[in-house]
């Protein structure tokens, strides 16, 4: 996981409180903390994050993990970023809130975009699974690596054609996204890898 968490997209924050609704919040934490205790979602010794969890709010502006919250027991307000505008071709971010959008963005961004209800995107990682489900569940190229345009465009063509909800990132060692309708529903698709 070299280079997990850095943040590599043009990143515009708007320093402003946010409030996220409690009963999302709540969700995130739930499911973060699990994956967590799964080391799928946490922090590298290095002091590095790694995973996120984000909720989509209308299409275009959507709730993310901040950037290097691994290691924060339970999100606040805080800890979340409310994306409200991405650009992928001309790599840029821009939030709202007290933190800078996960290093990911893009990559959610780009799955919500292309998959028609589409509500809430996990990524975890997981060398078990990832090695498990390379090239059996739909992946991504192996030059498409974390947090780049290249891995943006991956997620969008891949979530656009497929129905299996899960995509494996071969570009971003150990990288699995999920998406659905809800984020129990996400977490529930990786939990069924198992």
């Amino acid at each position: 996981m070299h280079d997990e968490g850095y943040i590599k997209f043009n990143c515009k924050l708007s320093e402003k409180k946010i409030f996220v609704p409690d009963d999302i919040l709540i969700k995130i934490n739930y499911w973060r903390n699990r994956f967590k205790l799964f080391r799928m979602i946490g922090v590298l010794d290095n002091g590095i994050g790694f995973g996120n969890i984000s909720y989509n709010i209308n299409g275009e502006k959507f709730y993310i993990s901040g950037s290097s919250t691994g290691d924060v027991s339970e999100l606040t307000n805080y800890h979340i970023a409310k994306v409200t505008f991405c650009n992928v071709e001309k790599n840029l971010v821009e939030c709202e809130g007290k933190i800078n959008a996960s290093s990911e963005s893009l990559s959610h961004y780009s799955i919500y975009k292309s998959s028609i209800g589409a509500k809430a995107v996990i990524h975890i990682h997981c060398k078990h699974l990832w090695n498990k489900y390379m090239n059996k569940l739909p992946t991504t190229a192996p030059d498409a690596y974390f947090g780049s345009v290249e891995l943006a465009n991956e997620l969008k063509r891949l979530s656009k054609n497929t129905t299996s909800n899960i995509i494996i990132a071969a570009g971003h060692e150990d990288g699995i996204f999920s998406y659905a309708e809800s984020i129990d529903k996400a977490a529930e698709n990786l939990l069924r890898l198992y």
